[in-house]
């Protein structure tokens, strides 16, 4: 029997008899979001004189493009959190009078921190409905109240990331202080990566980041395919007996941390070289581990394909750090019997 797979991303995925399970592939991946949405309130910051190549498809990116342009009064953010959050900072910076909605689900993730942190610096921002919640108004107000701002950063690196972005364009730059365990460490270091790519001076501590007054340079992005999407290619690879996949457009050493995929999947006996065009990730013998655990803390996007990869094989499983895929709306634990999986909230 042979499968044939394609879609607008893939070159082809063929299959051959499932008792075998060779597969042989090549593919494209989607470009990053995450590097794209950064890039847009960056360019946007700088004056939009930024040029940014291969910018992410995803509804996400469009959507903060259209709401960046848009002089409407009402920014609604459907289901974007990272474009909510973002924008919420981006509003207040520039001191224009929105109100930041969302869809019925978006309504129910909290932004207090965030807004407890921009409403320190002088914003005026008033909860419409639920306290802590959007939607929110935001009124023009000057954030030069004061320069120093403590948030909890254990709900989630994009808040964050919004304060370091707009920091440059206050009139007295911003020192954050982080408190509580850190979420998403390696977003926060992809904030601060483009923004010194951007030219701008980021000083990071352990559970301090300091940004002075600055102006961000014209700068040229591109962006780099997307590490979290090709965990599910790796996962591929894993259950498999017998694999090779070329991913033309992913690159290594890039911003993401989703990159350390290369290693956990190492475990189960997927390796991953380089081309000219990206990687090739393959495996020859199976190679499945007595036991796993891995702590997602700083990687949450990975704990599901990683997950089915444990159960799928029949491997005893311990995973943490997977508290905040409860505020991403995935309500109920992991539970994956075949593999004996174990989480931790």
């Amino acid at each position: 029997m042979l499968l044939l797979f394609t879609n607008s991303n893939m070159k082809g995925i063929t299959i051959t008899h499932p008792d075998t399970k060779k597969l042989s592939a090549e593919i494209s991946l989607p470009h990053s979001k995450s590097e794209s949405n950064r890039a847009l309130i960056i360019n946007a910051l700088s004056g939009n004189v930024c040029n940014i190549q291969n910018l992410s498809d995803a509804d996400d990116t469009i959507l903060l493009q259209k709401l960046l342009s848009s002089n409407a009064d009402e920014a609604n953010c459907e289901n974007a959190g990272t474009v909510l959050r973002f924008l919420t900072a981006y509003y207040c910076s520039t001191q224009q009078e929105k109100v930041i909605t969302g869809s019925e689900r978006m309504l129910l993730r909290p932004i207090g921190k965030l807004v407890d942190a921009l409403k320190t610096l002088g914003a005026d921002i008033t909860y419409l409905d639920k306290e802590g919640f959007p939607p929110i108004r935001i009124k023009p107000s000057s954030l030069s109240k004061q320069n120093k701002v403590s948030i909890d950063a254990s709900e989630s690196s994009q808040f964050v990331s919004a304060l370091m972005m707009i920091a440059p364009s206050l009139d007295k730059g911003l020192e954050i202080t982080l408190t509580n365990a850190i979420s998403s460490q390696p977003y926060i270091s992809m904030t601060a990566q483009m923004m010194v790519q951007s030219g701008i001076m980021v000083k990071q501590e352990e559970n301090s980041i300091v940004i002075k007054k600055q102006k961000y340079a014209a700068t040229n992005f591109t962006i780099n395919a997307d590490w979290s999407a090709a965990a599910f290619i790796y996962e591929i690879a894993a259950l498999s007996n017998n694999a090779e996949i070329t991913i033309n457009n992913l690159l290594p050493n890039s911003f993401q941390g989703d990159e350390v995929t290369k290693e956990i999947f190492k475990l189960f006996g997927v390796k991953t070289s380089n081309n000219k065009s990206g990687i090739v990730i393959t495996k020859t013998k199976s190679v499945v581990p007595d036991y796993f655990t891995f702590n997602f803390t700083n990687t949450p996007d990975l704990a599901l394909p990683v997950a089915a990869t444990c159960g799928g094989l029949n491997v005893v499983s311990d995973l943490h750090g997977l508290k905040n895929l409860v505020i991403k709306r995935i309500q109920q634990g992991l539970c994956f019997s075949a593999g004996g999986l174990q989480t931790e909230y």
